[in-house]
Order: C-alpha cells, then structure tokens, then sequence
C-alpha cells in the first residue's frame, strides 16, 4: 500500500505518513513471518493431535493392565487362603477333602472352625448294628439254638 498516493494532496503528509508508518510497525509482523508461523501453529496442532491420540491409547493399555493386576492379585489371594486352610487343616487333623470347608477371615478365626470340625469328626462312634427286623429264613431246625443265643444276649 503507498500511502504517499493516498495521502499526497494532505497537508503534513510526510509527517503523518511517517507517524502511520512507525505505529503500524511496531505491531507490522511480515507476511514470510506470519505465513512461518502460521506454519509452526499448524504443526504443533497436529503433534498434539498425536500426542492425545497417544495418551489415549495409553491411558487404555494402563487401565487393562490395572484390571490384570487386580484379577491376578484376587487369584493370588485366593491361592494364599486356600494354603492357610490347607495347613490348618492338616495341623488340626482334618482331611485334606475337608479343608476347603473352613471359613474365617484370618488365621485365628480358621483355626477355630478347623478345631470345632476336628471335634465332630473325631467325636463321632460308629453306631452298633441294629437288631435284625427279618424273619429268620430257616425251617426251624436251628429255632432252639437261636432262642439260646437271644436269651444269653439278653442276660437270662
């Protein structure tokens, strides 16, 4: 733009051009400038485009992997209570089939349900038969034998 052609038939034109000049310059960035940064702008924008798209992918990896410690901590928590229940189980004298009935939330309150089953297990006599309810099956050959038996059973 010539200012000189606008301004011309001014009075003070020299003057005031010179003013227009040094206010516009002061702020006056050139256009191979601009354009470099412009170009610069554009750049940064799509590194950070990449840069988020990476994040993302990131933070989906980071909370799949979050979810396998968790599975793999729970499994390991499991494992380390099935060996207490299986130990206890074997101090108190429970059969090893029987261990994985215990319940309690820690050792003490395991051991106490592992001595309490060792109780009944151990508590527990074999009933005696019961007295046959059947009919004797012989012809009466072996009566007289097996009314002797029922009385000295009996005491008499």
């Amino acid at each position: 733009m010539d200012l000189k052609k606008i301004l011309g038939s001014v009075e003070n034109a020299d003057e005031l051009i010179r003013q227009i000049e040094t206010e516009i310059g002061r702020d006056y960035v050139p256009r191979t400038e601009f354009n470099d940064k412009i170009a610069e702008v554009k750049k940064l924008e799509k590194q950070v485009g990449e840069l988020n798209t990476s994040l993302q992918e990131s933070m989906t990896k980071a909370q799949g992997h979050a979810t396998e410690i968790a599975n793999l901590t729970g499994q390991v928590a499991t494992l380390e209570r099935d060996k207490l229940k299986a130990r206890i189980a074997r101090e108190v004298g429970i059969p090893p089939e029987l261990a994985d009935r215990l319940a309690g939330d820690d050792e003490t309150a395991l051991k106490k349900d592992a001595e309490s089953l060792a109780q009944l297990i151990t508590s527990r006599k074999p009933l005696p038969p019961l007295k046959e309810t059947e009919p004797p099956v012989d012809d009466g050959k072996n009566a007289a034998y097996r009314a002797l038996l029922e009385n000295i059973n009996k005491g008499e």
